[in-house]
């Protein structure tokens, strides 16, 4: 069991030990290459503190380059109540859906396979997650609808590419109030109008 901030524990499905009563619990499949969404790595780490701490009740989560689920998964099992998690395809697409149905998420996270520029997000969020490449960030950021930057909302991003999330929230008036360094591989941005 690996225990995050302090609501949060990440567990294999194997994992038989009992979760202390003030966390929530994520459990995750055995996966067969663990290279996307390894909870012990310290990025992935990072981004699940930084989740333990931002997440707040009644959230709406946009997950951009999902891998196995694990940041959706945290996202609602820490109380959001929507969230939309995409992810291109192949195994770690497999894996997602595995673990979303082993937490029996399946009423919060609605997981898309495929292109993120063809699905339809609801109206806004409270935070958005995007674990892309440059390729695949330039191409998010080319559909600002599809970001859907708002005053007050959370991005989270790599830092070599939070410079796409700042042109996307200048083409819909929104400037770059504060951008906070999260672990090494992840840049938290707050825009403001």
């Amino acid at each position: 069991m690996l225990l995050i901030g302090s609501n949060l524990a990440i567990l294999s499905t194997e994992d038989t030990s009992n979760v202390p009563g003030n966390r929530v619990a994520v459990r995750l499949n055995p996966s067969p290459h663990q290279k996307s969404g390894n909870p012990y790595a310290p990025w992935t780490r990072s981004m699940l503190e930084k989740l333990d701490s931002l997440v707040q009740s009644g959230m709406t989560v946009f997950d951009f380059g999902a891998g196995n689920g694990i940041l959706a998964l945290a996202a609602a099992a820490l109380g959001a109540t929507e969230v939309v998690a995409i992810e291109r395809g192949g195994i770690p697409s497999m894996m997602a859906r595995a673990n979303i149905s082993t937490n029996n998420m399946g009423g919060i996270i609605t997981f898309h396979e495929g292109d993120f520029n063809q699905v339809v997000l609801p109206a806004s969020a409270d935070l958005v997650i995007a674990d892309l490449d440059d390729k695949e960030t330039v191409k998010l950021a080319g559909s600002s609808a599809t970001l859907k930057l708002s005053p007050g909302q959370h991005y989270l991003t790599m830092p070599e590419t939070a410079h796409i999330a700042e042109i996307d929230a200048a083409l819909v008036g929104l400037t770059l109030a504060e951008q906070v360094g999260v672990g090494d591989r992840w840049s938290r941005l707050d825009f403001t109008r």
